[in-house]
Formats: structure tokens, sequence, C-alpha cells
């Protein structure tokens, strides 16, 4: 239980949003009274009779002057327009919804394939220090890949680790095979 802010009344801990940064883990509002205080706020926005929009704004990404008709409006703003412009808010978008979409991806793709989710696949990523499992190789944010491969026994599809993508081809060029691999190092010896 917990006392609302603002009606002061006694309400179970459901009637109030999370929020961690709060010491009990929930809004000192109650929903309704946000609800009720938000729906105000845009109605005072709305009822503005003149707000005033500069002829020319300051894009807070790409920091440069442009025209007010190339910023989207924006009534939680005081000059009525979004603080980016139309070309950054697009930029942000997209490379907020490709990362999401990679990810959301990688996870089936990892679950299906391996039987494994993004968390198994990141803790698995933490026990090698984010090394390659046979030739130690770092994947930072330097590297052409954005991930390690999920090197899996064939036979049983128990995952083994995870390797860079030419040890995990050469393992499967090796068809997994401890004779030839073993071979290919006398040869390597040998010459």
């Amino acid at each position: 239980m917990k006392i609302c802010s603002t009606c002061k009344i006694e309400k179970s801990l459901f009637a109030f949003s999370a929020n961690k940064n709060h010491c009990d883990g929930h809004q000192s509002q109650c929903k309704e009274c946000r609800s009720r205080a938000e729906k105000e706020r845009i109605h005072r926005l709305i009822c503005r009779k003149h707000i005033v929009v500069p002829a020319l704004l300051k894009c807070k990404c790409c920091k440069t002057v442009k025209s007010n008709i190339d910023f989207y409006g924006d009534l939680r703003q005081k000059s009525g327009k979004s603080a980016f412009c139309k070309d950054c808010m697009i930029k942000k978008q997209k490379l907020f919804y490709r990362q999401k979409r990679h990810k959301t991806y990688y996870n089936a793709h990892l679950k299906s394939r391996y039987g494994i989710t993004i968390n198994d696949y990141n803790c698995l990523l933490e026990k090698q220090n984010k090394k390659c499992a046979i030739c130690d190789m770092t994947l930072n944010s330097n590297s052409k890949t954005k991930h390690l491969c999920v090197d899996h026994d064939h036979k049983t599809g128990k995952v083994r680790g995870l390797l860079c993508g030419n040890c995990n081809r050469l393992l499967g060029n090796a068809k997994d095979n401890v004779e030839i691999l073993q071979k290919a190092i006398e040869y390597l010896n040998a010459h």
C-alpha cells in the first residue's frame, strides 16, 4: 500500500506505475492522477492561442540552423517544434529500429538453430572473455563481425563454445574429425 502524493489516498501498489529511480520502485503519483495531470498539461498546450515559432531553429543533434518547416511539430516544446530536425529524427528512428530488429532476429535464430537464447550466448561470451575459444581473437568494436559463431556438435546438437568465423570453418572443413586435424598439424610441422 502507498499514499498518492496528489490525491492523498492510500492505494495498492498496482495503482502506481513502476519507476526504478524511486526508492520503492514506483511513481509517487497514482496512475489515475498522473493521467489526469498529463491530460490537463496537453490541454493547456493545445489551448495556447499564439505559439510564436521562430523562422529558424537549431537542431540539437546536427547543430545546423534550419527553417522551422524542417522540424516536426511538438506541443511539448515551448517553440511548438521538435528539438531535432526531420533528417536527424529519421536517422535516429532508423537506427533504433534496425538495432531492435537485428536483436530480435538474432535471438530467434539462436533459439531455433542452437536452442539457446541471447542471454545464454552472452553468458558464453563472458566466460570466454569475448574471445574465440581456439585462436583467442577478441571481439571488439573494430571487428567486422558483430558476433562469434556458435560451435556445436553436429551429431548431438550440443553447443560447445563460440568461435571466430575462420576457426569455425576450420572445424567444419575438417568435419569435426580429430584425425584430420592431427594430420594437418603433422603436415604443418613437417613443412
